[in-house]
């Protein structure tokens, strides 16, 4: 019992670290989750910048281009807020796929990290179910423990010495027989 017993202190003892780790361990996932949010907000916020400062450029490049040019230059104008207006779109075409593809591949991450959070919340579960367990187990063993005690026979301390004073004079004895068959009836 006392082996079991010290089994069962050895398991609750790994098991509480394997808690800990789990804990640890969802603790990082949840933090890998808040800085991919702010990466992509950080993204977000350099395209939009970019948008603006090409947009910027275009109406300086058009406004320009109405002063000082005259009319021969001002198809030369067009032209270029057709360049600018293509650039532009390109730009905002590849900046709603990178968008896109960014909060696809957020979306993932988001999903692995909840299935990750969910396995570890059973793993938790299952160690939490497996502690309890070997809790109850142990309060059956002290019981059956206090049980066994209960029904042995309970000697004062006077009787104790009684016997041994009887025990010291057996050795004198020829036959300590009959006196070990008194002392214990």
């Amino acid at each position: 019992m006392i082996k079991e017993n010290e089994e069962n202190q050895k398991v609750k003892a790994r098991l509480e670290i394997e808690i800990a780790n789990l804990n640890g361990s969802k603790t990082q996932k949840q933090k890998d989750i808040e800085e991919a949010s702010k990466n992509l907000t950080q993204l977000n916020d350099i395209l939009e910048n970019r948008k603006r400062n090409i947009e910027e450029e275009l109406k300086k490049s058009a406004k320009a281009a109405e002063i000082t040019i005259g009319e021969s230059l001002e198809k030369t104008a067009e032209v270029e807020r057709e360049k600018l207006a293509e650039a532009l779109e390109q730009i905002q075409q590849e900046y709603d796929s990178f968008v896109t593809e960014c909060a696809l591949s957020l979306n993932e991450t988001i999903e692995d990290k909840k299935t990750t959070i969910t396995d570890l919340e059973t793993a938790l579960q299952e160690l939490q179910s497996k502690y309890f367990c070997i809790i109850e187990e142990n309060k059956r063993a002290e019981e059956i423990k206090a049980k066994a005690d209960f029904y042995k026979l309970q000697i004062s301390e006077a009787d104790l010495k009684e016997v041994q004073k009887l025990r010291e004079i057996s050795k004198e004895l020829r036959d300590p027989t009959p006196l070990n068959k008194m002392i214990w009836t």
